[in-house]
């Protein structure tokens, strides 16, 4: 057991090396009844807790664990919210102690909010470089024999996840370098504002080549869920209560299962703020 969490903890002070976070106050520790505190710090020294199941990695493999610590990175990286540091830490004594007025505080946490942001971003890459990878669960040809179905409240789209990834990352350089949306930009959003962040992060466990959007458009926020499109999930679709998904959806999900496979496991991930537009690339087939 201690030269497990010896490992885990190397594991964590490696990853804190490899991505520049060590700059005063990150850490990894263990702490009482195998719980594990660990700590990443930005240049300016905006310092952040990284939320780590302590349980969960002593369970699993190494590899597997490391994956998960760069997940929650990641997800840490790209929650901080720099107004909030700001309300929990200023006061005049802060200040005085920091040799900071009010201003230049603010302007640290903006400059470390954006070296969280691209350590999130950066993570993400790497992770999909090293396991990323889309396979064939089917063909998109069945969508000519099963056009997507006209059913009040509902739109429907299926696209290249490849694709879509690539325009993705594409709007978000285009975010991080303050620039403007191209006219015809690729990605839409159903609630008014686009983020593309929170979706590319999402699709990190996503690994079928296709996908099955389903729109429910009859809500002021609709929600908006990309499926892969994999047997599984189609099953678990056309196996919902008629009040959690209309009886016409779930028939056209039963229709297309036989027609796709399990070879990556089913999921789904919330894209109502960052969908394909009319002008994306990745579009197969809509209704929407």
């Amino acid at each position: 057991m201690e030269n497990t969490k010896t490992q885990i903890r190397n594991m964590l002070l490696n990853l804190i090396n490899k991505y520049d976070l060590h700059h005063n106050n990150a850490e990894a520790d263990w702490q009482e009844d195998s719980q594990i505190f660990m700590s990443i710090e930005a240049p300016n020294n905006w310092t952040i807790s990284v939320d780590l199941d302590g349980q969960f990695l002593l369970d699993h493999p190494l590899d597997r664990d490391r994956v998960y610590v760069l997940k929650s990175i990641a997800q840490a990286a790209y929650e901080s919210d720099p107004e909030d540091e700001f309300n929990s830490c200023w006061s005049r004594q802060f200040g005085e102690q920091n040799g900071l007025s009010a201003f230049q505080f603010v302007h640290n946490l903006e400059d470390d909010k954006r070296f969280y942001n691209q350590l999130s971003d950066e993570i993400f890459a790497d992770l999909r470089k090293e396991n990323y990878k889309l396979v064939k669960t089917g063909s998109s040809d069945i969508f000519k024999q099963y056009p997507l179905p006209d059913i009040d409240g509902f739109a429907f789209m299926v696209v290249n996840v490849a694709t879509f990834l690539k325009e993705l990352r594409n709007i978000a350089a285009i975010e991080l370098a303050d620039a403007d949306y191209p006219d015809n930009c690729p990605i839409d959003s159903m609630w008014g504002s686009i983020d593309v962040s929170t979706v590319i992060n999402d699709l990190a466990d996503f690994h079928s080549e296709f996908g099955l959007i389903i729109a429910e458009t009859d809500t002021m926020d609709p929600e908006v869920t990309l499926h892969t499109l994999t047997c599984n999930e189609l099953k678990t679709l056309s196996e919902l209560k008629d009040w959690e998904l209309n009886p016409k959806v779930k028939k056209y999900c039963r229709t297309l299962m036989p027609h796709f496979n399990d070879d990556c496991e089913s999921t789904n991930v919330l894209c109502a703020q960052a969908i394909p537009s009319e002008y994306s690339q990745s579009v197969i087939t809509s209704n929407m």
